[in-house]
């Protein structure tokens, strides 16, 4: 993920924050805003089709601790906003706006956790001369049901951790992790997940 300090057409200065969610993006957020000289940006706008799960949990922490809100869209070349996305992993870290509106057109989406992993035995059996050094294969059965559930409970803990209705859990569950689930505005509500919509 990337960050860029920028004025709005409206006057207001904002973070835009777009693209993957890694590992390290938590850390490159909290040395983005401690290198910058001059006023601060209250506002974190997020457009992003998610990635690791627990850097967006980090991340999350990392915008609640600066006292930042969060917004979903991107800027136009005009400098004006538009609309965007912020699904899986980085809808999770949209909760920790202090303040959280999803901008009109702009959408926030949720669906089950999942493994980024190959499956080993699938792989050597049709190619076992395909060297794969830098795969991350998935864990046997055992371990994997272990590991997702282990992840679900910190999912669990970062939601109660930043106000949100626990009954998101169960609207993520719902949603095959291949696909995505748009919040509608009704639920973003009644879920306490935006804290002031915009019309």
């Amino acid at each position: 993920m990337t960050f860029e300090w920028v004025a709005a057409s409206s006057g207001e200065g904002l973070i835009l924050a777009g693209g993957v969610i890694t590992p390290e993006t938590p850390e490159a957020f909290v040395r983005f805003v401690a290198d910058r000289a001059g006023p601060a940006a209250p506002l974190v706008v997020l457009n992003s089709d998610g990635g690791d799960l627990e850097g967006g949990l980090a991340l999350g922490r990392a915008i609640r601790a600066g006292g930042y809100s969060t917004d979903v869209g991107e800027m136009d070349r005009s400098g004006e906003r538009a609309a965007g996305r912020c699904v899986s992993a980085c809808a999770l870290a949209f909760l920790g706006g202090s303040q959280r509106t999803v901008s009109e057109g702009s959408y926030l989406g949720v669906h089950q956790l999942s493994m980024s992993c190959v499956q080993r035995a699938s792989v050597f059996a049709s190619y076992p001369w395909l060297p794969l050094p830098n795969s991350t294969f998935c864990p046997e059965f055992d371990e994997g049901v272990t590991a997702v559930q282990a992840a679900q409970g910190q999912v669990a803990a970062y939601i109660s951790e930043m106000g949100i209705d626990a009954e998101l859990l169960p609207v993520m569950a719902a949603v095959p992790a291949a696909e995505v689930h748009v919040l509608e505005p009704a639920m973003l509500e009644t879920l306490n997940i935006v804290t002031n919509q915009q019309e």
